[in-house]
């Protein structure tokens, strides 16, 4: 079954192996805020959708809540579920964010929520449009009780690997969670993915880190042996057998991508 996120209608959609597409939860015509019974549950703008091993389904959903002459509007970022028998419920209000990226999810094997964040806190001048640099890249740890943290990174961009909030990220696009709950993270503008531990400690499997100050990555991608150079990773997965898949953009045309495939285990 493949689910689908399709935020211009308020809804989350399921594949299944025959093509045949049906609504799990919201709708075009129902659009809004509101918890319980898929049936009758309101959604705004779902973005991201992430399965657990029991079969619940989580996504972000994002309300807009300015979007008067600016760029980067102040959205409030939800974090909802939807169960395995149907109930959609809301299991943390992130509060307001100034987004300038993808926001995604991932769900590791004990039913922790990780999700990435890209922030601006610059003004909303006309010179910034449309797409201001981001000041903060980050994950966001949503535990099974509730309670939200900041897992890695910090308000603040850069290219460091460390533990926690030592760590530095710059736009990172996409997260995914193997079978041992590492995470990886494409971080686009360092031209890496990035590894973060189950204890928190974040290292460069894929790319090489610019070094402090320098221009961001515009090198070749280069193929073989890790690390590599992969300019712009924006997706990231892990296969089987730890295999991890990255999509890019392919620098010699803005239209065409790259897939890369990499194992390190």
């Amino acid at each position: 079954m493949i689910y689908v996120a399709d935020s211009d209608n308020s809804a989350i959609r399921t594949i299944d192996p025959n093509g045949l597409v049906r609504t799990a939860a919201g709708g075009p015509s129902r659009k809004g805020y509101v918890d319980g019974a898929a049936a009758d549950a309101r959604l705004v703008s779902p973005k991201s959708v992430t399965l657990d091993k029991a079969g619940n389904l989580y996504f972000v959903d994002v309300v807009e809540i300015e979007n008067t002459n600016t760029c980067t509007p102040w959205h409030r970022l939800v974090i909802r579920k939807i169960s395995a028998s149907g109930v959609v419920s809301t299991i943390n209000d992130l509060g307001q964010i100034r987004i300038t990226g993808p926001v995604k999810l991932a769900v590791d094997s004990l039913g922790n929520v990780f999700v990435t964040i890209i922030e601006t806190f610059e003004n909303n001048i006309v010179v910034l449009c449309p797409t201001p640099a981001p000041s903060a890249s980050y994950v966001r740890k949503i535990s099974t009780n509730g309670l939200s943290s900041l897992w890695v990174g910090s308000k603040a961009i850069g290219a460091v690997d460390g533990q926690g909030d030592q760590a530095r990220f710059d736009s990172l696009t996409d997260i995914s969670i193997d079978a041992t709950d590492n995470i990886y993270v494409a971080d686009s503008r360092n031209g890496a993915i990035r590894r973060v531990s189950p204890q928190g400690i974040v290292s460069t499997v894929v790319g090489q880190l610019p070094p402090s100050g320098s221009l961001k990555p515009v090198g070749t991608l280069t193929l073989g042996a890790l690390p590599g150079v992969v300019p712009y990773p924006d997706t990231v997965s892990v296969g089987a057998q730890f295999n991890l898949y990255i999509g890019a953009a392919n620098l010699i045309s803005s239209r065409s991508r790259v897939v890369l495939t990499t194992q390190f285990r």
